[in-house]
Parts: C-alpha cells; sequence; structure tokens
C-alpha cells in the first residue's frame, strides 16, 4: 500500500481528489462485508441479549474496539433503519453553536452560502446527532450527496 503514493506521481491525478472519491466507496465495501447474515441479525432483533451478541460480533470484526457511536449505527444500517425527518431544532443549535465558525469542513471556504450536512447521510443510517453534523458550503455540499464523507472515518 506505501508504494501507491509512487504508483500515482507517475501520473497528473490529484491523489487527494482521487482519496475523497474512493474512500466512500471502501467505506461502503467494508460496512458490506463485515454484515452479518440476515438469520443472524432475526435472531438478535429477536433476542433480549441481541444488542450485546451484535456488539460482540462487530468487535470480532475489528482489529481496533469500535465505539458505542459505531455500533449503533451498523445496527441501524444492518436493520434498515432510516431517520426520516430531521430534528430541526438540532440543526438550529448546531448553527447557532458554529455561527462564528465559518469555514467548509472540506474545502475551508470562508464566504458565500453555507450547510448543515450528516456526515454520515440520514439515508445511510445516520442520525441528527450533533457529531454527525458539519458545516459544508454549497458545492462540496452538493458534490457529497448522500455518500459517506470520505474526511470522516464510518468505522
Amino acid at each position: 500500500m506505501n508504494q501507491l503514493p509512487s504508483f500515482l506521481a507517475r501520473f497528473d491525478i490529484d491523489q487527494e481528489e482521487l482519496f475523497a472519491k474512493m474512500f466512500p466507496l471502501i467505506q461502503e465495501y467494508v460496512v458490506e462485508s463485515i454484515r452479518p447474515t440476515e438469520e443472524q441479525m432475526r435472531r438478535w432483533r429477536n433476542s433480549p441479549e441481541g444488542r450485546q451478541e451484535f456488539e460482540r460480533y462487530m468487535s470480532s470484526k475489528f482489529t481496533v474496539t469500535p465505539s458505542k457511536r459505531t455500533i449503533r449505527t451498523l445496527w441501524d444500517i444492518y436493520n434498515g433503519k432510516k431517520q426520516t425527518s430531521r430534528d430541526k431544532a438540532l440543526v438550529r443549535r448546531f448553527i447557532e453553536a458554529h455561527r462564528y465558525v465559518v469555514a467548509c469542513a472540506h474545502c475551508g471556504l470562508t464566504e458565500g452560502k453555507f450547510h448543515v450536512d450528516h456526515i454520515i447521510p440520514l439515508s445511510r443510517g445516520g442520525r441528527d446527532e450533533p457529531e454527525n453534523l458539519q458545516v459544508l458550503c454549497t458545492r462540496c455540499n452538493l458534490e457529497k450527496s448522500n455518500r459517506y464523507d470520505a474526511r470522516k472515518p464510518l468505522i
């Protein structure tokens, strides 16, 4: 893997742009590759200790113990749970807390219109939580769309 930068240097390729485009795909692949079977998920959903069993299963798939937030997010993704509406009060509080720190989290732009973006999109199992929100300029937000954020690891 350490040969990749020297390989890419042979070509006129912006390595940071390549990473920004590829990382969400890699994250999506990893999320799918560690997905438990539907039978396991059904058993865990219907068991009082199911969440703990799911947590043990997930911990066995990682070399570093995943955070509770990561496990909760994966649980929601694998169960097909999606938050369907935004918590407008939370977004307003986020905007109020960040109104003096107006810079795009991706490109650093400090002027123009900004959006509150979900790092893990609601449509992909993300939640309305302060740690899942960021400020993006219009261009970066539209470019990101409903993909995982390349600059913020999901897992």
